[in-house]
């Protein structure tokens, strides 16, 4: 599942959400009783039945609306309260259909007879203030869920990004402060599955279920101090903001070729580069000491990476400096954008040659000429 690119995207790996579940179950006698249960995430900061705290339900019967509610949560998750609390129809096998979603502040839901759907879903451009959307879908009769309650299963609607780096040659001092992920789209329409949310593995939300929008921004994320790159892959991601939560969409690579423009995706690392002999550290680059520069590679290279899916999380792994990868090439656009910490630690006197590579190794051409005889005669 590997394949080397100049920066070298080393390896990408793809987690699908687990299938151990998290289930809590709670009654309210004489009303509609839901079951939240929300599959695992490897995200430190994403949503479990503990820390979900409200979620909102809407209902409908056929093609009539038929209650909202909010659904809030204490103790970690052990107890439920249900405000207004809502009550199945007196036909006990008259089906309702739960539509629920959080976080609660979400924007733009409609749910009705004719649309299922959130309207231009847009993650915060700061990455620590990302929130984790998870959506849950099921259908209930009296007969069947008045006692037991409606099961719940939420799902992660949205792909996890992370970004790994790695550099095993000795000789290279590779220091990292920032990340950010480059002409991805900004917003999308989700609409909600109309088969129950189930758990395990294959049964994820489709990412037809999304209409990313047409304009396409740029995300970062900058530690507050730079990571000292290893030969063993360390996060680029603050643990103050966890990783990219971002819409789930098909991936245009970037166009690496000299001069090119931002059109198409890449990521590109805010760092530093010094060539270390002995004792002596050289700065290569950027041109000014005490700054950093941005080296850029391609993404959507490769079948994994092609289309990020929702409730799946991508660890893209960078490799400076080995047997197949170098530098890295000029970020095209080497600003930091919006919610990305500021550029002041930024050098800007580097050329805009986006796409150029920004090293290449030392090489040399050899010539040897033939032996040339120069006759002496010496008189004795």
């Amino acid at each position: 599942m590997k394949r080397k690119c100049i920066l070298g995207l080393a390896g990408l790996m793809v987690l699908g959400a687990c299938t151990n579940d998290e289930v809590i179950d709670v009654k309210q006698t004489g009303s509609i009783d839901l079951r939240p249960l929300i599959e695992n995430s490897t995200r430190a900061t994403a949503t479990t039945v503990a820390n979900l705290g409200s979620f909102k339900v809407d209902v409908l019967k056929g093609t009539e609306t038929y209650g909202a509610m909010t659904v809030t949560g204490s103790d970690n998750g052990t107890k439920w309260t249900t405000s207004p609390l809502t009550y199945w129809p007196s036909n006990a096998s008259q089906q309702l259909d739960f539509y629920a979603y959080a976080p609660t502040s979400t924007e733009g839901v409609t749910i009705n007879g004719t649309d299922k759907k959130i309207t231009s879903y847009t993650p915060s451009t700061t990455v620590a203030d990302q929130k984790d959307l998870v959506i849950a879908y099921n259908t209930g009769t009296k007969t069947a869920n008045e006692a037991s309650g409606v099961p719940l299963l939420f799902k992660h609607a949205l792909s996890q990004i992370e970004v790994k780096a790695k550099c095993a040659n000795a000789n290279m001092k590779v220091e990292i402060i920032g990340v950010k992920v480059v002409s991805v789209a900004k917003d999308g329409t989700f609409t909600f599955p109309t088969a129950t949310t189930q758990s395990g593995q294959g049964k994820e939300l489709a990412r037809t279920l999304w209409a990313p929008g047409s304009e396409k921004i740029a995300y970062m994320v900058k530690n507050s101090a730079p990571v000292e790159l290893t030969k063993t892959a360390q996060s680029l991601m603050p643990s103050t903001s966890g990783t990219f939560m971002l819409i789930p969409q098909a991936i245009t690579p970037w166009n690496k070729q000299n001069n090119a423009t931002t059109a198409g995706s890449y990521i590109s690392v805010l760092c530093r580069i010094s060539n270390v002999s002995g004792d002596n550290e050289t700065l290569i680059f950027p041109t000014t000491a005490g700054k950093y520069g941005f080296s850029a590679v391609a993404i959507g290279t490769t079948d994994n990476d092609k289309t990020w899916e929702p409730g799946k999380k991508y660890i893209y792994t960078l490799e400076f400096f080995g047997t197949d990868s170098g530098g890295g090439r000029f970020d095209p656009d080497p600003t930091v954008p919006d919610g990305g910490g500021g550029d002041t630690d930024v050098d800007t006197t580097d050329p805009k040659d986006g796409g150029k590579e920004i090293l290449k190794p030392i090489t040399f051409t050899v010539d040897v000429e033939d032996w040339t005889e120069m006759p002496v005669d010496l008189n004795m």
